[in-house]
């Protein structure tokens, strides 16, 4: 996970400014490359989801390849500034579709380490729970935590990697670019992922049973692979379906929407955020301002690491639905702060800008509360789509369910490409607002369609 994010925003500092005195790239041509991955990625995790789910695949082979893939993509892109440049006057359509080539090999790749972590981690929780009720009996159920209950702490510390690798990565890119050029950093990513992270894991997914031969350590060992009894399942193959799902239960869809327009919310600020704050200083604070849009983006980073994990132990003991709705919110909030709207609230907005003029500390203040917010909107994301497959099968939420293994592979795979369409969209959608009515008004926009987002969220815990 801290791989796949790291390298997602690896070239963000320094790709857009290369690829305009290279190449002469326009800022849509290096918003495109950039947007590629996230669209592959939302192609790859329902085809990763399926290979898995059809059992061509093992968990363990799939994310040991992906990884390797990623690397190699990484490794390649670091060479799309050695290709020919074009000639006067003509478009650079071969750096333009090398890159999005490997880009797009990166986002399947990412697709996949995506679904297949998701699956794994939902798979920790319910195998641990067959296994305590194996050696302990039914009894014990009442007495130890199920998948539902301690999913969203496991997820917690899955963000919690994803969240430092969308801070360190952009860190990790600029300083390794200032010291060897455009080459070094993939290089370094790329080849640290094939040569360290890949094997590493191999290893560390395969000492297990090696290393204790109890029955606790070979149950653990196993949680990465399919189990036999969930090998017996195929009968209930057919029954866990996503889209029967989401027909079924509106709470599942309401999930998958709220994951998709988060990462729109958050993907609609790379493009208009700096923008925003450079028209609003002067032109002798412009270098301080570009520096600061850098922070900022570090900031709302760091305190969404800071949220996850008790994030994710609030969302156990608590309703995720609850939990993703407050979240949404809490966005909304943040929006509403970032800009000076004149609605929802008409005059909040300017008495707003009054009481802080300096727009770097608005900005700072707003992204303290969307980074938290987005915490609370993401973690409890996959405790709520099983859930809601739960509920849809008759199973209480503490209750034991051997058949829910079967699910994990096909809501991980709609999980992760709800994320990878808002990734995709927001930048675009957000652009288009922003150009149509201005930043402080589509802060305003955002803050009545996430909103109303809310709403329907908390509506569909009635059903």
């Amino acid at each position: 996970a801290l791989v796949a994010s790291c390298g997602f925003a690896l070239a963000a500092p320094y790709l857009p400014e290369e690829a305009k005195e290279s190449y002469s790239c326009g800022s849509v041509c290096v918003g495109f490359i950039f947007s590629v991955q996230p669209a592959f990625a939302f192609i790859g995790s329902p085809l990763c989801s399926q290979i898995l789910k059809r059992r061509l695949c093992s968990r363990r082979l799939m994310l040991i390849l992906s990884l390797n893939v990623a690397g190699l993509a990484f490794v390649a892109f670091a060479f799309v500034m050695k290709l020919p440049k074009p000639h006067e006057n003509q478009p650079p359509v071969l750096f333009v579709a090398t890159a999005s080539i490997i880009r797009a090999v990166s986002g399947l790749a990412s697709g996949a380490v995506d679904t297949t972590v998701f699956a794994m981690i939902a798979s920790l929780c319910n195998h641990e729970q067959a296994h305590l009720v194996r050696t302990q009996g039914e009894e014990s159920t009442s007495s130890t935590t199920t998948t539902t209950s301690t999913l969203g702490d496991r997820m917690g510390k899955l963000e919690l990697a994803y969240g430092l690798g969308f801070a360190v990565g952009p860190a990790v890119g600029a300083g390794l670019y200032a010291l060897g050029g455009f080459l070094l950093p993939f290089l370094v990513v790329g080849g640290l992922t094939v040569v360290l992270v890949a094997p590493a894991l191999q290893v560390a997914l395969q000492m297990g049973p090696h290393a204790d031969k109890s029955e606790r350590a070979r149950q653990i060992a196993s949680l990465v692979e399919l189990s036999e009894e969930s090998e017996a399942q195929g009968d209930d193959e057919e029954q866990c379906s996503v889209g029967g799902l989401v027909l079924a239960r509106p709470g599942a869809l309401a999930a998958l929407c709220s994951a998709a327009l988060s990462c729109a919310c958050f993907g609609a600020l790379d493009p208009s955020l700096q923008i925003y704050i450079l028209s609003s200083v002067s032109d002798a604070h412009a270098k301080e301002a570009t520096s600061a849009v850098g922070l900022l983006f570090c900031l709302v980073a760091f305190c969404y690491c800071l949220a996850t994990v008790p994030v994710g132990r609030i969302a156990d003991r608590a309703a995720p639905h609850a939990c993703i709705a407050a979240g949404l919110v809490g966005i909304a909030v943040g929006f509403f702060l970032l800009g000076t709207p004149k609605f929802p609230i008409p005059y909040l907005g300017e008495a707003w800008a009054k009481l802080l003029p300096n727009v770097i500390a608005r900005s700072a203040v707003a992204l303290c509360v969307i980074g938290p917010s987005a915490a609370l909107t993401f973690v409890p994301s996959m405790p709520a789509l099983i859930m809601e497959a739960r509920k849809r099968n008759g199973i209480g939420r503490n209750d034991n369910w051997p058949g829910e293994e079967v699910w994990h592979d096909s809501l991980s795979g709609a999980l992760s490409a709800a994320w990878s369409a808002g990734a995709f969209v927001g930048p675009l959608a957000g652009g288009a607002v922003v150009r149509g009515l201005g930043f402080d008004d589509a802060t305003g926009v955002f803050c009545v369609v996430l909103g109303a987002m809310a709403a329907l969220q908390l509506a569909s815990m009635l059903y």
